[in-house]
């Protein structure tokens, strides 16, 4: 979460590659009411920004 905020997508995309589908609560809910499409959301954007 850390890196896509700071807007470094290539890092996010490397930890989204290491972290796969396992999507936790925590830290997620800070940033949405949904954490799964909150995590979805920006796992696509660094994906989509590192291609």
């Amino acid at each position: 979460m850390a890196f896509s905020l700071a807007s470094d997508q290539a890092a996010a995309a490397e930890q989204f590659r290491i972290i796969g589908d396992l999507v936790t609560r925590h830290p997620w809910a800070y940033y949405s009411n949904d954490p799964i499409d909150a995590f979805a959301a920006r796992r696509d954007r660094a994906y989509a920004s590192t291609q």
